[in-house]
């Protein structure tokens, strides 16, 4: 059994006992503070003494490629070669050795494996943004192409760090608004140029 070795929240005196009689304290001997203890099950319970390996070779069963005192519960679906649990990738359908995915990957074989995305919503919101900030007058140009690429990406698959379908979709917005308050401008100062 376990020596406990708890302290007082208040006045951090050692509470007495051990896991056994430590549920029955209801204050602190020092100060008299209420103390609730609840000790599990399992603190009271001796350490296991040996792990048992469930997924070991037996006569007759294939092993894993790379790991061969563990049992194989997959081949690969490129080479063949037979797999563990910890040796089996699932990407889409098809159940892979590590060997196999690193090959692909080089080769950009695999369409699941992505290492980057392209942020359609911050290209729209530098199209919205820049322009306002340097020179307004490319506004007729940039507007109308962040609102032909918001309307082209909407659909790609959103980045996986932040919600850009929500900022892709808020650009729109912006796009349209910018769009019409550069028209309703200019036809101001074409207004206001005439008298």
């Amino acid at each position: 059994m376990r020596s406990a070795s708890l302290q007082c929240h208040r006045c951090n005196t050692l509470l007495p006992g051990d896991a056994t009689t430590l549920p029955s304290i209801t204050e602190c001997p020092l100060c008299a503070a209420p103390v609730t203890i609840q000790v599990f099950p399992a603190y009271i319970q001796p350490p296991a003494t040996s792990l048992v390996v469930p997924s070991a070779v037996q006569s007759g069963e294939a092993s894993c490629f790379v790991h061969t005192q563990k049992r194989a519960v997959i081949p690969c679906d490129r080479c063949g070669r037979f797999l563990c649990v910890l040796c089996d990738f699932p990407i889409g359908n098809q159940h892979l050795c590590p060997g196999c995915v690193e090959n692909a990957s080089a080769k950009k074989e695999l369409g699941e494996l992505e290492n980057h995305r392209v942020r359609w919503d911050l290209v729209v919101w530098y199209l919205l943004v820049v322009p306002v900030v340097s020179c307004g007058w490319i506004i007729p140009l940039t507007a109308p192409t962040a609102f032909v690429l918001a309307i082209l990406k909407r659909q790609s698959p959103p980045s996986l760090v932040s919600r850009s379908r929500l900022w892709l979709k808020l650009g729109m917005i912006l796009t349209i608004l910018e769009f019409v308050g550069f028209i309703a401008l200019m036809v101001y100062l074409i207004h206001f140029a005439n008298f």
